[in-house]
Order: C-alpha cells, then structure tokens, then sequence
C-alpha cells in the first residue's frame, strides 16, 4: 500500500482548503456580512466563547495535517479514526441545526459538506485498514 501517512497528511490539507473556502464563500452570501458586523451568524450570536469554539473547530485539522506525519503509528491511526468519525458527527449536527432552524443554505455549501465528508470518510477509511 501507498505511504498511508503522506495520504493522510494530503487529505487533512484538503480538509483544511475545504473550510477555508467555505469561509471565505460565506461571506459573499447577501446580508451575511451585515450579520457578523451585528454579532450573529445564522441565528448564534457572536461571542468570545463561540470564536474559541470555532477556532478549536479549524485548528484540529490543521494540527492533523501535522501529526499524520509525526505520530507513532498506532497513535496516529487512533487518532485519524477518531478525530475522522468526530468530524463526520460534527458536519451532520451542523446540518441538522441549519435544517431545524430553517437556515438558508446555498448549493456552494452542499458542495462542501458532501466533499467534507466524503474527506473525513477516506481518512476514517485509510487508517483503519493501514497495517
């Protein structure tokens, strides 16, 4: 098999442009911006605690680009497992709460959140069978 960890590490680094665009796509959504000047974005006001939350939420996938490279093997693909299945959670809940709360979604993002999680499911599926 290809060397897991450098697949690993490319698909983190794709995760990572896959948030980063998406940000930055949200922002041309008419009125968004008007929405994060006022402190609130789909319905969640803008707080301290939400950025903390939201900047752990980004620098997860940027320390995995890392750590697919540097772990110890067994710990690694624990970890990619994990933070993998984590993630998949993570984009679902995300759907669920802009669909419960009738959030205006545009196509862009569904491109998103289908490519996210057909990412997070290669990475979910390279380490678990990496021997």
């Amino acid at each position: 098999m290809e060397d897991v960890r450098l697949i690993l590490f490319a698909l983190w680094v794709a995760v990572d442009f896959c948030l980063v665009f998406a940000a930055i796509l949200g922002n041309y959504k008419p009125g968004h911006l008007k929405g994060m000047i006022a402190g609130e974005v789909d319905g969640i006001q803008t707080t301290q605690e939400v950025l903390v939350g939201n900047a752990i939420m980004m620098v997860i996938p940027s320390v995995m680009v890392f750590l697919s490279l540097t772990l110890p093997y067994p710990i690694i693909r624990w970890a990619n497992i994990i933070v993998g299945i984590f993630f998949i959670g993570v984009v679902f809940i995300t759907l669920a709460y802009y669909f419960t709360h009738n959030i205006q979604t545009w196509a862009y993002y569904y491109v998103f959140v289908i490519t996210e999680i057909v990412l997070y499911g290669l990475i979910v599926w390279y380490a678990w069978v990496w021997s």
